[in-house]
């Protein structure tokens, strides 16, 4: 895990990463040793590594600088309160930055009960259509209303017309990026093309996997032969 998070690679490549290790850990147990051969199929394509630039918490700190203070006293104070560990938790993140309030309406979130059922992370664009799990397509809603979005997009007409100027606040202060306000804002539905576009992310995000993938193993087995194959599907082991 700590290898892992060193890679700095996204929540959407991690989640398979860890379900690889585990089946690879429960191989390994079943047969009493190390796999001789690990067979690893890569995807075309390539990928880029992120650079973490600062803190979660400076990255707040330095946003709420250009809000008027009096306006954001509260959440100043309850920012304070967290530590950067705290803020990798990402409906706490979502909180300070939309600030306090649902994306989807202007509801006042109550920051102690953010882990109970009352509050959802919805995917502006579906996860039905394109498995996209960054901050960009990411927002904190009431449950209730995550559950009436439900697949659907564009958002609702009324909420987009309602929330509009909320969604251009935030995106004034850099509290959302101007794609996340693009989505959020978006009134037309997917394009073919699009739709297409979504796959080859995903092609992309699944070559990064099995990096990481292979790094972790080697690490892990260090007397294993890792293998690339083109005809494999996903890993398996010759013991």
């Amino acid at each position: 895990e700590t290898l892992l998070d060193e890679m700095y690679v996204s929540n959407a490549v991690k989640r398979p990463i860890y379900r690889t290790m585990d089946i690879v850990k429960d191989i390994k147990h079943v047969f009493c040793k190390a796999p001789k051969k690990i067979f690893i199929e890569m995807a075309r394509g390539g990928g880029k590594k992120g650079v973490r630039t600062k803190s979660r918490k400076d990255q707040i700190r330095e946003l709420y600088k250009t809000i008027d203070q009096q306006e954001i006293r509260e959440l100043s104070e309850q920012l304070e309160e967290k530590s950067d560990n705290e803020l990798q938790r990402e409906v706490l993140f979502l909180y300070f930055m939309q600030l306090g309030k649902s994306a989807y309406s202007n509801t006042t979130l109550d920051i102690d009960k953010l882990n109970t059922n009352l509050y959802n992370v919805d995917h502006i664009y579906p996860q039905s259509k394109v498995k996209d799990d960054s901050i960009d397509n990411k927002v904190l809603v009431l449950s209730q209303e995550n559950g009436d979005k439900g697949d659907s997009f564009p958002i609702n007409r009324e909420i987009r017309e309602k929330r509009t100027p909320y969604w251009s606040m935030l995106k004034k202060y850099g509290l959302i990026s101007t794609k996340k306000y693009e989505r959020l804002t978006r009134n037309t539905p997917f394009s073919e093309d699009e739709l297409m576009g979504f796959i080859h992310r995903q092609i992309v995000e699944t070559r990064q996997s099995t990096k990481a993938v292979a790094t972790i193993l080697q690490n892990m087995f260090p007397d294993t032969e890792i293998i690339y194959s083109r005809s494999c599907i996903g890993i398996s082991t010759n013991i």
